[in-house]
């Protein structure tokens, strides 16, 4: 029985949030943030990022995975794009949403001191 309790908290079906970032720019926008950043590093790992740095993700996604409604992801990338954490841009043909994640999250954790 523990081991299917295990089995169904463990972190790859879990929302994981850095308390520091949640103070910092709001819980809903860290949840979101941090969906993007697990985005980030799966295309990463299969060396499909675009230009280096640029990956792409739905807001279906996003709700889907963060469990917070389409309109409110929305309105959380828009803070997000606000506050300089990430970029938002149209690429490729059909024209899709892609992200690409800035270095502003030293700033925002106060970290640019310990780099």
């Amino acid at each position: 029985m523990k081991d299917i309790i295990i089995d169904l908290l463990r972190s790859d079906g879990s929302i994981v949030v850095n308390k520091r970032l949640a103070k910092a720019i709001g819980l809903m926008e860290a949840v979101v943030y941090s969906e993007l950043v697990s985005m980030y590093k799966y295309w990463a790992s299969r060396e499909k990022l675009i230009d280096g740095e640029w990956f792409f993700c739905t807001d279906d996604n996003l709700s889907e995975n963060t469990t917070i409604p389409k309109n409110t992801v929305r309105r959380k990338v828009t803070e997000l794009v606000k506050l300089g954490l990430i970029e938002k841009e149209l690429k490729g043909l059909p024209a899709k949403i892609h992200y690409r994640i800035t270095d502003k999250i030293f700033e925002v954790l106060g970290l640019w001191s310990t780099w």
